[in-house]
């Protein structure tokens, strides 16, 4: 790809750096967080020589479990070079990304992307945790670069890639599906527009299915061979959850769930003003923007998906609201230039001041994402670890305290959650069977009182049975202050044994 405009290729690289160093830094320096404690706690466990399935549930896909153990093999238990290889696919998804719009549109219009893209918090908050979302979503905007050029170039090679790129993502979370069903639609949409012409739209999907197939079901295929294929169970537990929805109850977590993420990513609310503005008359979008539109209607999807609607499911449409936006503001800025030569001198502080709010209103805050530290979790993993032998096993809310203290915890660790405890999947009295099993020496109990509130093991259907359980077999030796929050510290008691 060549870059005509030196100046335009300065900027665009200074921002990527920019933002490269505002993804890495401090990336260690909060630790508190369930979900990817799970995950951590999965890698770990299959670096130890553990099998999925067999001595711990895994939920995640087998190549970011592989991926996992293999930091954990290079750096030990160690965080943040995990949490760095996250953050690292996301940034280089996101500049494919913004070089293909870079080649189609220019570079006002990639810059525009760029920004709008890495300045959302939700993205922000996620590429920073060793989880498999941002990796998917670093493979979903490469593939949608690809895509960008396949529709303006018209070259099924890059349809190929596109195909390659969101299997890929699959391969680090199934939710990668997604994109790919709004690519699903386009492609109909497609197929009715220039059916006189239908076998060239028929060749440019078989072009993106074929490497799309290789990658996800093929190379799924190897992975789950080398591991033992385990991921049935989890995924059956999680089709289980919420199967007693109506139909209205699931529109509206739906249309919650889209307006909660609209709500959080204000900046793309300008959206709609912006558009209304631009819009001559006789409008229709070309092909590489009605590609886009399609992608938003995606969340469909969430009506038949009965389990908790998480606010990270909307993921992958912040790069293209990015764009879209970018386009609205980019076609704006030049309206204004040819009514008022003088203008174009005000478009980069406005480019800055559009950053700015976006950084400013976007949630979770940026800033404070960037700058929050905590160090009560390797405080309260290092007492763990002081109380049990490297053999001992140890009950939490959170694997990732067994992840910090290098102990391992019952079968059901990754999944002590509050939809599973919700569900009936994970009761008293199933917690209490592992624990007497596996001769569980500490249990921790995150309880009311501190901040945030707990929400897993204190919502048990038989809690008051689990903690009398644990009043007559275990000693509470304290209660630890883990950034504010309240957990109890139990030590087996062999006199009540």
């Amino acid at each position: 790809m060549s870059f005509t405009n030196k100046n335009s290729l300065i900027i665009f690289t200074a921002l990527f750096v920019i933002f490269t160093i505002l993804f890495v830094a401090n990336i260690g320096g909060w630790l508190m967080h369930d979900d990817e404690g799970t995950d951590l706690y999965e890698a770990w466990q299959l670096q130890q020589g553990k099998r999925p399935g067999v001595d711990f549930i895994a939920e995640q896909q087998p190549l970011f479990l592989l991926v996992g153990k293999a930091s954990i093999d290079a750096f030990g238990r160690v965080v943040w070079p995990m949490r760095s290889l996250a953050a690292l696919q996301l940034l280089l998804g996101a500049l494919a990304l913004s070089l293909a719009v870079y080649r189609v549109f220019g570079a006002r219009m990639a810059t525009l992307t760029l920004l709008l893209t890495l300045t959302s918090g939700l993205l922000y908050e996620q590429a920073r945790l060793f989880r498999p979302d941002p990796m998917m979503l670093g493979w979903e905007m490469a593939g949608l670069a690809a895509v960008i050029l396949a529709t303006s170039e018209q070259k099924r090679m890059w349809w190929a890639i596109a195909g390659f790129c969101y299997g890929m993502s699959i391969l680090w979370k199934l939710f990668g599906v997604f994109p790919v069903a709004g690519l699903g639609i386009y492609f109909l949409d497609l197929f009715w527009r220039q059916r006189d012409h239908w076998r060239e739209t028929f060749l440019e999907g078989l072009f993106f299915a074929v490497p799309f197939l290789l990658a996800s079901v093929g190379v799924s295929a190897l992975l789950y061979q080398a591991l033992g294929f385990y991921y049935p169970e989890i995924f059956m537990q999680h089709a289980q959850l919420g199967q007693q929805n109506s139909i209205i109850t699931q529109f509206g977590k739906m249309v919650f769930g889209y307006l909660f993420f609209l709500l959080v990513n204000a900046i793309f609310i300008f959206l709609v003003p912006l558009w209304l503005l631009n819009r001559p008359r006789g409008w229709s979008p070309a092909a590489n923007f009605r590609l886009l539109v399609w992608q938003l209607v995606v969340p469909v999807v969430f009506l038949f998906i009965t389990r908790p609607i998480y606010l990270r499911y909307f993921l992958f449409l912040v790069p293209v609201f990015a764009i879209l936006l970018a386009w609205q503001l980019d076609l704006a800025f030049s309206k204004l230039t040819l009514e008022r030569p003088n203008f174009s001198h005000a478009v980069p502080l406005l480019t800055t001041l559009i950053a700015g709010f976006a950084l400013l209103t976007g949630l979770p805050s940026v800033p404070e994402l960037l700058l929050r530290q905590e160090r009560d979790t390797l405080a309260l993993a290092g007492y763990v670890a002081s109380l049990t032998g490297s053999e001992d096993k140890v009950l939490s809310d959170y694997a990732g305290i067994n992840f910090f203290a290098g102990r391992e915890s019952i079968y059901e660790a990754s999944i002590i959650a509050g939809a599973q405890i919700d569900g009936g999947i994970i009761t008293g009295q199933r917690l209490i069977e592992r624990i007497e099993g596996d001769r569980v020496k500490v249990v921790l109990v995150h309880v009311e009182g501190g901040d945030p509130p707990p929400h897993q093991i204190v919502d048990l259907i038989d809690y008051s049975d689990f903690r009398e359980y644990l009043a007559v077999h275990f000693k509470l030796l304290s209660v630890f202050d883990r950034a504010e929050q309240k957990i109890e510290v139990y030590l087996l008691d062999p006199d009540k044994r």
